[in-house]
């Protein structure tokens, strides 16, 4: 069963991976904003808890969360911060490629 879009709100982190442990799409949440049509808004992605490392791809799906495209790519270190584009109407997602010791690694993403 397909998990909505979390729809992020303007300077509200939201919680769009839990209990980061391996990799894949697994502890990924779907999320998305609502804003009118035009320019890309901004969305700061951090990690939270304490891991080495975790690192991967930024997927987009158009299409109900049919099929995902990746869009960019991220690597979190306990104080690093990814910031990307993000609009309408889509949904993201992370795709983790590397999780290196997690204890409790969650991701946050923030719209500003």
């Amino acid at each position: 069963m397909l998990e909505p879009s979390r729809a992020l709100t303007h300077g509200i982190p939201t919680l769009v991976a839990e209990t980061v442990a391996a990799t894949g799409t697994d502890t990924s949440r779907p999320f998305s904003i609502i804003a009118p049509p035009g320019s890309p808004s901004k969305v700061n992605l951090s990690g939270t808890g304490t891991y080495d490392a975790l690192a991967g791809n930024i997927e987009q799906s158009a299409d109900g969360q049919t099929t995902w495209r990746t869009v960019d790519t991220f690597a979190l270190q306990t104080t690093a911060v990814k910031v990307f584009d993000v609009y309408p109407g889509i949904s993201y997602r992370l795709n983790f490629t590397t999780v290196t010791n997690p204890v409790t690694a969650n991701v946050l993403a923030t719209l500003t």
